[in-house]
């Protein structure tokens, strides 16, 4: 048996316990993103990906959304889907333009944050993490199929 880092450890029973990486890093005293290195850095040192099960659910209830395309993630904590067939589209009297449109609407009108993907480059696609409980990934993708039905 290997000596795994007791950080590492405690960092991801606090992710376990509390659901979310945000809830996680406020826990321990750390920022998400410091989260977020250590549980890549547990999960090589494993050997295996952690949160693999939520990914594959999140990306499967994903590609079967109309319009939406999505690569399956792989050693991330996130899905990337790509909401370009929804740009040009109108919410709730706001004209979706880009991910910060679609996610300002989303987010206002379906009460789902998503991270949109202009700062990245991506100006079609929003990352969801699935750094959190699977009743909440579905509830936050019941929202946005139900969000997504009311674009005209």
């Amino acid at each position: 048996m290997r000596n795994l880092d007791m950080d590492l450890l405690r960092t991801f029973v606090a992710i376990a316990q509390h659901e979310t990486f945000a809830a996680a890093a406020a826990r321990v005293g750390r920022t998400q993103s410091a989260v977020t290195q250590q549980m890549q850095r547990l999960e090589d040192e494993m050997g295996c990906a952690l949160f693999e099960k939520r990914g594959r659910h999140m990306w499967e209830r994903l590609i079967a959304l109309p319009n939406v395309k999505c690569v399956r993630p792989q050693g991330a904590f996130y899905c990337f889907p790509n909401i370009g067939a929804y740009i040009g589209k109108t919410a709730g009297g706001v004209k979706i333009t880009d991910a910060v449109s679609f996610a300002a609407a989303l987010l206002e009108q379906a009460h789902v944050a998503v991270v949109p993907g202009n700062d990245s480059g991506f100006e079609t696609h929003v990352r969801l993490s699935f750094a959190t409980s699977m009743a909440q990934i579905d509830k936050g993708l019941d929202r946005i199929g139900e969000f997504l039905k009311k674009l005209a």
